[in-house]
């Protein structure tokens, strides 16, 4: 094959690669749901707020009244690159949910792109195209971009860094260390668990590449790391001699546990390393199917072998080593689901690689290579099926661990009883406001002339914190929550609707919880004013305008029109 045809080919591989990464993160989009941590991480950084209610996980803005100047160089919980890329997006395609969604899904199509074009140079096309085509539809990794943890953009610049390291010892140009050194730091100011990469990373120079140690570029390195990190060490400078901690995060892998962040105390070093080390690959397990989970092992058992052997290249090496220090990290802290998304590239790439090998060592056992081949279609098709079902489908079929992951998402209705907050209710939004002192108005709202909209809280609050808080604190919107409320009508002896009316309410939409929506039931005096109040509109003949259903069709929230 001649040149030309041999660059239309890998141009043709290219953009199948892009175009499955792609597809399989952005198909549904619109129906994209906010949940968990990612809501709370995107309600703060639409406004670059660091602000959560209540005592237990509190910020700067608490503690003082005001966001000091060093208040804003990043967050109380997690460090500001994701915030920072989030809040971007938000600038550039305005205030949405897929936009909170963006910069994670756009990460993962990335990654595919980049593990093609770098594996290309330091192995055959097959292995590029077959690691970037596995990770691109590879149930796990797209999971990890469409939930929105941070673990979705963190991935990115951790096998960025790996790639820019290799091509460093491959090239010897200065100029990739420098990659490496802002792609590595990055990757731990997205999130902090990304620490393992420095230590792998002098691992590894210390086996291939030592006199690099000695060099300019060395140290020149060294300094752009603190440069890209001055931010959040000033951060917790301040905070420490302010409050005698560093941010939540940094302060849990050092064994303080604060009162400012008192929800977070179960964070710690935990000593269980055997039962940890399970843990992973029960939740590899989980999110694998089966036969890309045995694949995967194989491969990363292959590549072990290599290394002992001395046979391993310098990608295997550095896979294997980065690796390990992860499962060494998160063996001393446990790792859920969301965690373990960072291992998705080296899941890619170290199966492939071991299939590949398996396929190199038999081409002298003519019949058990052609076994392998449709074995090897076996174990993509099967994952593309558990990809399909656990990120794809509205409702999965079949059973779950085996067919689809117990981790998938499910949509609770949140995202629809949005959309017709703002077609119907909302309107126009004003300029976004941005909150740099607490005072009463920060929660609050004026309701004179407006329709009043009271809010259940019993559905989740993670969820709440994108959908009601964030128009609250930014737009100064009509929400109330009914225990609020009803804690100012037993005070002053009123009903509800009669203190909206006195507020200046002109009318009031009430959305209740309903099914499994209803996730606290803690509050019987709060469940019974609700139900109470469900009774009572039925008895006045007021039906919902609007009931939203979840992904199963059962009503999960009912809105009301109270005139």
């Amino acid at each position: 094959m001649n040149k030309e045809a041999s660059k239309s080919k890998e141009k043709y591989f290219f953009w199948l690669i892009f175009v499955a990464a792609f597809g399989f993160r952005f198909w549904g989009l619109n129906s994209f749901e906010m949940q968990q941590d990612p809501a709370l991480n995107s309600m703060r950084a639409l406004g670059w707020f660091d602000f959560l209610v209540g005592v237990g996980q509190t910020s700067p803005l608490v503690w003082f009244g005001h966001i000091p100047w060093w208040g804003n160089l990043s967050f109380h919980d997690h460090p500001p690159v994701s915030f920072f890329l989030q809040f971007l997006t938000f600038k550039i395609f305005g205030d949405h949910t897929f936009t909170a969604f963006l910069p994670f899904l756009l990460a993962g199509v990335l990654t595919a792109a980049a593990i093609f074009i770098f594996i290309k140079k330091f192995k055959t096309f097959s292995a590029a195209f077959f690691s970037a085509l596995l990770f691109a539809f590879s149930s796990y990794s797209v999971w990890a971009s469409r939930t929105g943890y941070l673990e979705g953009l963190e991935l990115f610049f951790i096998i960025l860094s790996i790639l820019f390291l290799l091509s460093y010892v491959f090239y010897k140009k200065s100029k990739y260390l420098y990659y490496w050194a802002a792609a590595a730091t990055l990757a731990v100011l997205t999130k902090y668990t990304a620490i393992f990469l420095f230590p792998a990373a002098i691992l590894f120079l210390l086996l291939s590449e030592r006199r690099v140690f000695k060099t300019k570029a060395f140290l020149l390195s060294l300094i752009l790391i603190l440069v890209i990190l001055a931010p959040v060490i000033v951060y917790n400078i301040e905070v420490f001699l302010a409050r005698g901690h560093f941010d939540a995060a940094f302060s849990s892998m050092v064994g303080m546990k604060p009162q400012d962040y008192e929800v977070l105390s179960y964070r710690e070093v935990n000593v269980d390393v055997f039962g940890n080390l399970k843990g992973i690959f029960e939740v590899l397990r989980q999110n694998l199917s089966i036969p890309y989970f045995i694949t995967f092992l194989f491969g990363l058992g292959w590549a072990l072998f290599k290394i002992i052997k001395r046979k391993a290249d310098n990608l295997i090496l550095l896979l294997v080593l980065n690796l390990l220090l992860m499962f060494l990290m998160f063996a001393f802290s446990g790792a859920g689901a969301r965690f373990l998304g960072i291992t998705t590239p080296f899941l890619s790439i170290l199966t492939v690689l071991g299939f590949l090998d398996a396929l190199e060592y038999l081409k002298k056992f003519a019949t058990a290579r052609k076994l392998l081949i449709p074995i090897g279609v076996l174990v993509l098709a099967f994952e593309l099926f558990f990809s399909v079902n656990t990120n794809i489908l509205k409702r999965p079929v079949l059973s779950s661990n085996y067919f689809y992951s117990p981790d998938r998402f499910y949509s609770h209705g949140f995202e629809e009883m949005d959309r017709f907050f703002r077609k119907e209710i909302l309107g126009p939004f004003p300029k976004l406001k941005r909150t740099t002192v607490l005072t009463d108005e920060t929660t609050t709202h004026d309701l004179k002339n407006r329709d009043a909209i009271l809010v259940d809280e019993r559905a989740v609050w993670f969820s709440r914190v994108w959908y009601v808080d964030r128009y609250v604190y930014y737009y100064n919107s009509p929400f109330v929550y009914f225990s609020d409320l009803n804690r100012a009508a037993a005070q002053g002896k009123a009903g509800i609707f009669e203190l909206l009316r006195k507020a200046g309410a002109r009318s009031t939409w009430l959305v209740i919880a309903k099914g499994d929506n209803i996730v606290s039931r803690e509050k019987n005096s709060y469940n019974d004013l609700l139900v109470a109040l469900s009774e009572k509109l039925e008895l006045d003949a007021i039906a919902p305008v609007r009931e939203i259903r979840d992904y199963k069709g059962q009503v999960v929230f009912a809105i009301y029109h109270v005139k």
